[in-house]
């Protein structure tokens, strides 16, 4: 990887292409997946994120082995991407290092760059919330930390201040900004999604403690708005919530904008799939799983608009297309089609890959049929 100085002699100024993958409902709807596909699909040059240990991604190979991360960036699945966590993040030293030696076949020798203003968990973030929530959370102390850092109390550490082993190299803004001007490609994996906003997303207490919008993340990782940015957003067709279970047990994470709470053997009949169900990356509970709700997809679109949607999870509208790598075959679903159809009816966005399982090549790319998206309106 070649660096400038930043002197004006050596300096490239050329920007890279800017890859952002989020998540248009309430997290859980395959970001890992994507971003790792994208990671490796697009060879590209840095993969940052701005994660807190309540968020979770899954990268899955063909040959079934899956790789879950809440610090690393899942990008690590492309031996030659660069790894950064940015500005925004928040990080448990204790879960970074339990990744880094579960990955270290994948790290093989990497440096991780970590923003040096990231703020840190400690187990004193974790007891606050577990003594303070009581509208659904994760307790992982991201909020605490965060907060914290926001406070500037005094005795405050970020990543600067604590000593890190192995190879992780603190980075500040020029660092990154020298990357970006060396015409290097950089994918920001976001984390949780945007039903979780603080600010737009479903009703205030039952977020998440930060924005979840692709200005947010962009913000959070140093990266002007006006650069050239290629955005892409994953939903599901029933979209989930956290159990309403915890370690300090009964607390309500709250509903979605009124859909209707269903069942996951409600989900399988209707799909035609035998019977499964989903637990969170993070607690291990049992997800809730609601009904569509087209006005908070509305809600998705215009904060965010997004250039592209992913459709995952697709399986859970048509059973028979499960882990189908068949573009003909889902082609030929009504139902995964329809919905895409409307979507593109309603808001002039075309679904340009629809997961139909948790392995990287289950997923249809319409992008490489002959650089055609599947559906446009007439």
């Amino acid at each position: 990887m070649c660096i400038s100085n930043g002197t004006k002699k050596e300096s490239v100024k050329m920007r890279g292409k800017v890859y952002v993958v989020t998540d248009g409902q309430a997290g859980s709807c395959g970001k890992g997946k994507l971003s790792g596909y994208l990671a490796r699909k697009l060879d590209v040059d840095v993969t940052i994120n701005h994660n807190m240990p309540n968020a979770g991604h899954t990268f899955v190979y063909d040959d079934g082995r899956k790789i879950v991360t809440h610090h690393l960036p899942i990008g690590v699945v492309n031996p030659r991407t660069t790894l950064l966590i940015g500005a925004g993040a928040v990080i448990n030293p204790d879960i970074l290092y339990k990744e880094l030696e579960e990955n270290k076949d994948l790290i093989n020798g990497r440096m991780i760059y970590i923003h040096e203003r990231a703020a840190v968990v400690f187990d004193k973030h974790i007891a606050f919330e577990r003594e303070n929530i009581r509208s659904g959370s994760t307790f992982q102390g991201s909020a605490a930390a965060n907060a914290e850092k926001a406070l500037r109390i005094p005795g405050t550490i970020l990543a600067k201040d604590y000593p890190w082993k192995g190879k992780i190299y603190i980075y500040d803004d020029n660092f990154f900004f020298r990357l970006r001007n060396n015409g290097l490609s950089v994918l920001i994996e976001m984390s949780q999604g945007f039903d979780l906003d603080i600010n737009h997303g479903l009703p205030y207490p039952y977020t998440t403690s930060r924005g979840c919008t692709i200005t947010d993340a962009l913000a959070d990782c140093g990266i002007p708005y006006n650069d050239d940015i290629t955005s892409y957003m994953v939903f599901r067709p029933y979209p989930i919530r956290i159990s309403n279970d915890s370690v300090e047990g009964k607390i309500y994470t709250g509903d979605y904008a009124g859909s209707r709470e269903i069942s996951w053997e409600e989900v399988c009949e209707r799909a035609g799939l035998d019977y499964t169900e989903e637990y969170t990356t993070v607690t291990k509970k049992r997800r809730r799983v609601f009904e569509f709700s087209w006005s908070r997809f509305y809600n998705a679109i215009e904060a965010n608009n997004p250039d592209y949607l992913i459709l995952n999870f697709a399986q859970y509208l048509d059973g028979t297309i499960l882990e189908s790598t068949n573009v003909e075959q889902v082609v030929n679903s009504s139902s995964v089609m329809g919905m895409c159809t409307t979507i593109k009816t309603l808001y002039d966005k075309d679904v340009i890959m629809i997961g139909t399982g948790a392995k990287e090549s289950e997923i249809i790319d319409f992008s490489n049929q002959k650089g055609k998206v599947y559906v446009k309106r007439s």
